[in-house]
Order: C-alpha cells, then sequence, then structure tokens
C-alpha cells in the first residue's frame, strides 16, 4: 500500500473503506466533513476515532498513527465501556467486550 502522492483523506478512506462516499452514497464523509469532524489535534499529539456501526463484542481496529495508542471506547449513549485491549502494533488495536455493542474508540 503506497501513500506517495495520495492526500491524508485518501489514506485515511483505505483505513476506512465502508465510509468512502464513492462506494456507499449514505456516508457523509467528504474530504471537507473529513477536515471538520475527524482531523483533530493538529500541531500535538495524533489521534483516531474508530465508529463501531454494527454491534460486536470483538473491534479489529486499523489506524494510521504508527505508535502504541491508550484506548477509550464508549457505546452509542455515550458511556464509557471497558474491554480488553491488545495492542499488535503501531497501527493495529483488537478490543474484546462481555456483550456485543455498537459505539466509537479514540485511540490516542
Amino acid at each position: 500500500m503506497s501513500s506517495e502522492g495520495e492526500s491524508a483523506y485518501d489514506i485515511w478512506l483505505k483505513y476506512n473503506p465502508e465510509l468512502d462516499p464513492n462506494n456507499n452514497p449514505e456516508s457523509p464523509w467528504t474530504e471537507e466533513y473529513w477536515l471538520e469532524n475527524y482531523v483533530k489535534g493538529i500541531g500535538s499529539d495524533k489521534n483516531y476515532v474508530h465508529y463501531q456501526h454494527s454491534p460486536s463484542n470483538y473491534w479489529d481496529i486499523s489506524h494510521p498513527l504508527n505508535k502504541k495508542v491508550s484506548v477509550e471506547v464508549t457505546d452509542s449513549a455515550g458511556t464509557v465501556i471497558e474491554g480488553l485491549v491488545t495492542i499488535n502494533n503501531g497501527n493495529h488495536v483488537v478490543i474484546q467486550f462481555n456483550s456485543p455493542f455498537s459505539g466509537e474508540a479514540i485511540l490516542n
């Protein structure tokens, strides 16, 4: 997977193909929306938000941060949920929970 000549947005879409508006007409994730709602911490530490739309007790997350991350998970109601986090490398995290749910994981 070469990233030469690609924008950060294009690289992000490679990690989140289900959010690509070219493949999913219901996705709001245009480049402008991505810049306003995803890109955070410019000039500070990098972070990544994973959206788990389908309820699952096993979240397999690939991310572009190239670092060991801390993880905070919230369910769709905004409640912080604890799970078993396995950091496989600087770009991959697996989180296991007791029961399936949807929500988001913030990797920092």
